[in-house]
């Protein structure tokens, strides 16, 4: 005799609909709900569900180490480091045990984002200095230019924003400039009539 179990699940129209199935024909198997799929930048959400939602324990694996052991089906992580994941599931009804095929799971590492100066920070008006960012993909000062590298003669702070092709970004610490202008020279004031001491 098949062990079955009924459930019901909703429709598109919000209805109720009955199922029946036999536990004993069944299999399990991830379903990734990311909006980025199976490759995201480190940061980003891993989620994921099981199915289908009929077993009573499901546990997920992340290379081989359980991170979660319940009832419910899906699991969600924003804390993975940047690497290749195998991600699997086991789910568990009465005495039996169903493994899922593992997925792949890629995390893509951030960018470190560096600016190299040449040059001073603090200068007179009409000089300037060159900020070198890290190599990337693509770049964003905060002056709104895309280059490598740009030349600074205002006061200001400025910062770039990098990104590499697998859309991963990181951002520079900010750095101040200061342009100081010249003082004016003194005013000598010449008195015409003046008599000299003696």
């Amino acid at each position: 005799m098949h062990t079955t179990r009924e459930f019901y699940v909703g429709d598109a129209f919000n209805n109720l609909i009955r199922k029946i199935v036999d536990l004993e024909q069944q299999t399990v198997s991830i379903q990734v709900l990311s909006d980025e799929g199976t490759e995201f930048c480190e940061g980003g959400e891993l989620s994921i569900r099981a199915v289908p939602e009929v077993y009573d324990v499901y546990e997920f694996y992340i290379e081989n180490t359980l991170v979660q052991s319940s009832a419910a089906n899906t699991y969600q992580t924003a804390n993975l480091a940047a690497g290749v994941y195998n991600v699997s599931v086991i789910a568990r009804f009465d005495t039996e045990v169903l493994t899922s095929e593992p997925v792949p799971i890629t995390v893509n590492g951030n960018p470190v984002a560096d600016i190299s100066i040449v040059g001073n920070t603090t200068f007179f008006e009409g000089d300037s200095v060159i900020f070198i960012a890290s190599q990337a993909d693509s770049y964003l000062w905060s002056t709104g230019e895309t280059t490598p590298t740009i030349t600074v003669m205002e006061s200001g702070s400025y910062s770039v924003t990098i990104t590499t092709d697998e859309g991963c970004t990181g951002v520079s610490n900010a750095i101040e400039v200061t342009v100081q202008q010249f003082s004016a020279p003194p005013v000598v004031a010449v008195i015409e009539g003046a008599e000299k001491a003696c």
